[in-house]
């Protein structure tokens, strides 16, 4: 499907993006060892229910997660290897964007291809850590200024 060509990008990207160095860089005498040993403590990070706007259906907000969890990432690497693109695209969107985001874009027969792709390139460059700038209060209004969520439905379309 054409909306789905440039996920192929973030794959390639997605370590890099992430910050992770050269891990082939010789140490201490031995090949192949890490620059710098990486120490995980377990229960030290907090997931953050943080969301942020993503689309409009009429006026209703969808949001995304706005800081998705790291090893969302791993998950979505390992269904490309297993199951495909599409179904990692998959897995990524609907937990980004939510069980309820997720089946009103599914089951919207206005949404377009352009508006899909561009749904979906946001939520691949928040997991792939290549975030773009999030509104920080919601659609533009008729002056093409952000309103509050609280103010949208005095808005026309």
């Amino acid at each position: 499907m054409i909306f789905f060509s440039f996920a192929l990008m973030f794959i390639a990207g997605a370590v890099a993006a992430r910050g992770i160095t050269d891990i082939t860089k010789p140490l201490g005498g031995r090949r192949y060892m890490a620059a710098e040993i990486i120490r995980i403590a377990t229960g030290s990070r907090t997931a953050s229910d943080e969301r942020v706007p993503l689309f409009y259906i009429d006026d209703d907000e969808y949001t995304m997660l706005a800081h998705p969890r790291p090893s969302l990432l791993l998950e979505y690497m390992d269904v490309v290897r297993e199951r495909g693109l599409d179904a990692a695209i998959a897995l990524a969107a609907s937990e980004m964007i939510g069980r309820k985001g997720w089946e009103a874009l599914k089951s919207s027969d206005d949404v377009t291809d352009e508006q899909v792709a561009k749904i979906l390139q946001i939520v691949m460059e928040a997991v792939t850590a290549e975030r773009p700038e999030a509104p920080k209060s919601g659609k533009p209004s008729e002056n093409g200024t952000a309103r509050s969520a609280g103010s949208r439905k005095s808005a026309t379309k």
